[in-house]
């Protein structure tokens, strides 16, 4: 079976065209490829790379649908630990999690400033049902993850 000239022609113009989808920057935008079913222990914030968090995606994940999310706070800024304990109920029940790498016990200036920027850049590149955003956090952490819920008015509320 012979191919039409014309079909030889077009393969390469066809290979361009691909290539230049995969490297245009809309492509690039759409951020890091997530690494599901796994913590991620350092993502760092496209706006401020200074900010970072943990971040945990359901092997299941799939943005063309909303997903809940729970905010965790550790009093030592290690945003993977919190994550490690409750890994296992998010993949089970379809949660995403990210945890603050940069909200410590101490200034509140510090602590704000970690959640926004955790919160915006998680709104930036993941599909987030802001209607099932929650916050946790231990110690200082759970002192933390009530102000932000109080302060922003964005937490699902348990009646």
């Amino acid at each position: 079976m012979l191919i039409p000239a014309r079909f030889v022609l077009l393969l390469p113009l066809l290979c361009i065209f691909v290539l230049a989808q995969e490297t245009s920057p809309a492509a690039a935008s759409n951020g890091p490829t997530l690494q599901k079913g796994r913590i991620v222990p350092a993502m760092r914030s496209a706006a401020k790379p200074e900010q970072s968090y943990a971040l945990y995606v359901p092997t299941n994940y799939d943005p063309e649908r909303s997903w809940p999310m729970i905010y965790v706070f550790d009093p030592g800024a290690n945003g993977s630990r919190p994550l490690e304990l409750m890994k296992e109920a998010a993949e089970s029940y379809g949660y995403l999690l990210a945890g603050s790498n940069n909200s410590r016990n101490g200034s509140w200036q510090i602590e704000r400033d970690a959640a926004q920027e955790m919160w915006n850049d998680t709104h930036k590149s993941l599909s987030i049902d802001d209607r099932r955003v929650y916050f946790a956090g231990l110690s200082g952490g759970a002192r933390v993850s009530a102000q932000i819920a109080q302060v922003c008015n964005c937490a699902r509320r348990l009646s």
